[in-house]
């Protein structure tokens, strides 16, 4: 009884589905069928014997091959509501030998050593804020010899804080009296990934032939004083309000400009270490 429930737990975990080939194979094995059944040559019993056995015993090697598989989502960081990012998930070998020729998604892995593990990534987008789930993720093998498709599908208990869509006016538009009254642009500081947000003026052209698109990053000099992000006068309606509150955030925190976040039942004060706390009370307001 015991062996009956592992065996059924076995199937349950790996299922199949067959492939193109294992209609080939089927083919193959009633043509010789036919060939021995009008023939009677022992030659064509032998091989349709062959094809019969290494086909079915390729079954139980390509669910052992992956049985033993486990995912585990690993932390992320920065992940912003119609923006992909890379997810970085570890795929853990429980068994004892190596498993061959998987996929992740679609993404191909040669071999997980045994008592080992791989981190592979995989690209997601979650178009809303909030706390997602990671979502259902599938391993896939073809291994032994692909007329059988095996597969884990997997349904990760992590779950991702997505922040808003940081999009709006940059800092620079919005605050350019302020800015100019108490603080400048002070200093060259380095080249950055181009922000759609960043005035024409901060472009770095000679990087454009090149083929990489890049900003320069300037130090702001603000004499101790500090700017007023509002919930109220960021935008017209919630979403539109979050995703320009996130874009004064990032940009300040780039700049290292103090601040003041005011919501409507919270305020927020700009502290080192602190970026991605303000950006969670953001995403799951």
């Amino acid at each position: 009884m015991r062996f009956l429930k592992r065996f059924i737990h076995f199937n349950r975990v790996v299922k199949s589905r067959p492939t193109k080939y294992f209609f080939l194979i089927v083919a193959l094995m009633v043509g010789l069928f036919m060939q021995a059944y009008m023939h009677n040559y022992n030659i064509v019993y032998i091989v349709l014997f062959f094809v019969f056995a290494v086909a079915g015993s390729s079954c139980l090697l390509g669910r052992l091959n992956i049985y033993k598989l486990q995912l585990k989502p690993l932390p992320v960081a920065d992940v912003f509501a119609g923006r992909s990012f890379d997810l970085s998930i570890a795929i853990v070998n429980e068994a004892a030998s190596d498993s061959y020729a998987l996929y992740l998604q679609d993404r191909p892995i040669d071999r997980v050593e045994a008592k080992g593990e791989r981190v592979v990534t995989v690209p997601k987008r979650f178009a809303s804020r909030g706390r997602h789930a990671v979502g259902k993720l599938r391993l896939t093998s073809y291994f032994p010899f692909g007329h059988i498709r095996f597969y884990k599908e997997f349904h990760p208990k992590e779950k991702l804080i997505v922040y808003p869509r940081p999009k709006g006016k940059s800092l620079q538009k919005s605050f350019q009296s302020r800015l100019q009254r108490f603080g400048q642009l002070d200093s060259f500081d380095r080249l950055r990934s181009y922000d759609p947000a960043d005035q024409l003026s901060h472009i770095h052209w000679p990087s454009v032939a090149k083929g990489q698109l890049q900003s320069k990053k300037f130090h702001y000099s603000m004499e101790n004083r500090r700017l007023e992000f509002d919930f109220y006068r960021a935008g017209q309606g919630t979403e539109q309000r979050l995703s320009q509150l996130t874009l004064w955030v990032l940009q300040a925190y780039e700049h290292d400009i103090d601040f003041v976040l005011r919501l409507p039942k919270e305020t927020l004060y700009k502290k080192r270490g602190q970026k991605d706390a303000i950006l969670e009370k953001l995403a799951l307001y």
